[in-house]
């Protein structure tokens, strides 16, 4: 199982995750985060998630574990500002991936070095 530098998981069932949002108003912003692997950031029903200036580096001190996984995966949340954040880095691109999120509530702008922002 991956374990992002900021993890935000609720342990809720999934038949409750729908009927409000569990934290509210986290600020994730002005960090620097070296990494091998690719999650950074995993949120589960959240309202007001505030992800900014981040620098996220990718180093090669180790194989990544979980190449293939988003870099922020968000679901079930809304009140979504993701700004300003830079990744560097080669071999695993850098992605957004939002699930069941209030998408007009959701604000991507000024991402340097993310390949793809995508919903499922």
């Amino acid at each position: 199982r991956p374990h992002p530098v900021l993890q935000i998981d609720p342990v809720i069932s999934e038949a409750y995750q729908k009927q409000g949002y569990y934290h509210r108003n986290i600020i994730f912003e002005n960090n620097t985060i070296k990494t091998f692997d690719s999650p950074i950031i995993s949120a589960l029903s959240v309202d007001g998630l505030k992800i900014r200036n981040n620098k996220i580096i990718r180093t090669t001190t180790f194989i990544p574990h979980f190449p293939r996984n988003p870099s922020f995966q968000l679901q079930h949340c809304k009140n979504l500002l993701i700004e300003g954040n830079a990744y560097e880095g080669t071999g695993i691109p850098a992605s957004i991936v939002l699930k069941d999120c209030d998408t007009p509530t959701v604000k991507i702008v000024a991402q340097k070095g993310f390949v793809a922002q995508s919903g499922e």
